[in-house]
């Protein structure tokens, strides 16, 4: 059984110093997770975050991140810190409509 499944109802998450290829080596199970720190975590993208459809706050800072197409159109994020990532192009922050804090 997936951690996830055994916290169904798990609303915030932190892995803050853990190491993390990705955001889909958390699973998928974490379907009302509302807030995810994973700031240095090693985190190279955002893949996997539509596995997280009620995301409000992504606390992602001091990772190697140099692309943000994966939050593209993600409409329940909020708040979004990526302060000291290697981001190249802020286009994709675009399409974030609801985001009301940018970090």
């Amino acid at each position: 059984m997936a951690v996830g499944e055994m916290l169904p109802n798990l609303r915030i998450l932190r892995l803050n110093g853990s190491v993390i290829n990705s955001l889909r080596d958390i699973g998928n199970s974490f379907r009302k997770l509302e807030i995810l720190y994973v700031s240095k975590c090693g985190l190279k993208n955002l893949a996997g975050l539509s596995s997280f459809p009620n995301l409000r706050e992504l606390y992602a800072a001091y990772n190697a991140i140099d692309d943000l197409s994966d939050i593209t159109y993600h409409e329940t994020l909020q708040l979004l810190d990526l302060e000291g990532n290697e981001i190249k192009d802020l286009n994709n922050l675009m399409n974030l409509n609801g985001i009301a804090n940018l970090i």
